[in-house]
């Protein structure tokens, strides 16, 4: 049988896995001000600026939003149509 600091450590390692790999779906989920402002090629003030209105836009829909960080396909929708169909 295993010792308890194996498994304990094991447990831990686990942990961790999991809390990284949540980690990197949340990241990948939002979307920074640092990465608008590298994807639309402006400046980080303005990308701050964008994220804030998109943001205030869910909000007022009802949503719960993150200062700084806005919904990835949120933004993709809003700034080049993504997902929604011609009419």
């Amino acid at each position: 049988m295993p010792n308890r600091e194996y498994l304990l450590e094991l447990h831990s390692d686990r942990t961790a896995i999991k809390t990284k790999e949540r980690v990197d779906y949340m990241k990948n989920r939002f979307i920074c001000a640092e990465e608008v402002a590298q994807e639309l090629s402006v400046s980080k003030s303005y990308a701050y600026n964008l994220n804030r209105q998109l943001n205030e836009e869910l909000k007022a829909k009802g949503f719960i939003t993150i200062s700084g960080r806005v919904n990835r396909q949120y933004f993709y929708e809003r700034l080049y149509g993504a997902g929604k169909e011609d009419e």
